[in-house]
């Protein structure tokens, strides 16, 4: 009689226990589908899809005051999303990003979504309309702890300059894993203005902010380049000012409902200042969407990897001309002002030409040459209202 009354309260212990912990642990709330598949696109993203530690490949979701966070981690970059919710229960759950986005997208836009946390199984429920799906969960102590670090500088940014000025410069960053220090852009303070450059030794863009109140004097970092295309995906919807921390090894970009820490690249910017052109003289104004379409035409016909192209100007006419090693041949004309005296010819990859030209705003550009074998620039005529844009190209030979 005795040993029952003891294994009684034995058990009562152990289910006191599990309510305890179940509570404690518990995680539901409901939320909209549209809601739900934007948040977790922007942080899925940065997780790699092969991962050898399992909790890397998991977002973190934490429920509390009516809202979700969801959290993601590669070690090196963190992004937290916060979007509104019907919390029904609040805590913290890990759970497949990428899985979870996958189901969550190709859901019913119109139907709820119920996400619901089996402490004892340790699943995560998704109820959705007529659809249910149940998913593994990991340990929340397993997650990569997010350090909060003292910054040393804080800035703010309109995100439309702010976008202006990644777009004029990521398309130069270097693909070459082993130029590491070339795998970003570089961000510095230039005179109460923010400069980002990038290059991978063909080619150097400059993106120059008009002045900022309050800036802070910082010295250079170089933002990697997986950070740079997370963060343009995040700010491509914002319309509100993005802040900017700075510290010596790592940035961090926030705002209302977003925020996303990133390690800096460990290693010094080349001295691109002594790359900048001096001396050229001969100055070509040409219309923008023009001679977008007549290079982007004429490379058609150009070797796929070189797509070499030449530039033949004389008596106020631009000649694009190319050919290919099967014979393959083609030229247009587009009427230009320049300042020569005589016929000018150079020749360049034209790919670096069309991204130049795809983040140019101006109706006409200046493209300016010593002689076709130095740098030539290019910049645009009009002012533009978020930045300051200068392309140097090397040429080749055709």
């Amino acid at each position: 009689m005795l040993e029952d009354t003891t294994k009684d309260q034995e058990n009562l212990r152990e289910q006191d226990h599990n309510s305890i912990e179940q509570s404690l642990d518990n995680f539901k709330l409901t939320i909209d589908k549209k809601t739900l598949v934007k948040s977790l696109y922007y942080v899925q993203s940065v997780v790699e899809k092969r991962n050898i530690i399992p909790i890397l490949s998991h977002a973190l979701l934490r429920s509390n005051n009516n809202s979700l966070e969801v959290v993601a981690t590669d070690m090196d970059i963190v992004i937290s999303s916060l979007a509104t919710a019907k919390v029904i229960a609040e805590g913290e759950i890990t759970v497949n990003a990428a899985m979870l986005y996958d189901i969550v997208r190709k859901l019913d836009d119109n139907e709820e979504i119920l996400l619901e946390f089996d402490n004892i199984k340790s699943l995560l429920n998704i109820y959705s309309g007529h659809c249910y799906f149940r998913l593994p969960t990991l340990p929340v102590r397993d997650f990569p702890k997010i350090d909060d670090l003292d910054y040393q500088h804080n800035l703010t940014l309109n995100s439309i300059t702010l976008k202006t000025l990644f777009d004029q410069c990521k398309f130069a960053m270097s693909t070459e894993e082993t130029r590491y220090n070339l795998n970003g852009i570089n961000l510095e303070y230039a005179d109460k203005r923010i400069r980002l450059v990038a290059t991978d030794g063909h080619r150097l863009s400059v993106a120059t902010s008009h002045p900022i109140d309050n800036l802070p004097n910082f010295l250079p970092i170089i933002i990697p380049k997986k950070t740079v295309t997370e963060i343009r995906k995040i700010i491509d919807e914002l319309s509100s000012d993005v802040n900017i921390n700075i510290s010596n090894n790592k940035i961090k970009f926030f705002s209302d409902n977003f925020s996303l820490t990133s390690k800096l690249v460990d290693a010094t910017f080349p001295k691109y200042h002594s790359l900048m052109p001096t001396g050229n003289d001969k100055i070509l104004e040409i219309p923008s969407k023009e001679f977008k379409t007549a290079i982007d035409r004429v490379a058609t016909v150009t070797n796929e990897k070189f797509r070499g192209v030449n530039l033949i100007a004389q008596d106020g006419v631009l000649e694009i001309a190319a050919t290919s090693d099967i014979g393959s041949g083609a030229k247009e004309q587009i009427k230009i002002k320049s300042n020569l005296e005589n016929k000018f010819k150079v020749g360049f990859n034209a790919r670096y030409i069309l991204e130049a030209m795809n983040v140019i705003c101006s109706e006409y550009i200046y493209f300016s040459f010593k002689d076709p074998f130095a740098p030539a620039l290019i910049t645009e005529i009009e002012e533009n209202p978020e930045s300051h844009f200068q392309y140097i190209i090397m040429p080749m030979r055709v």
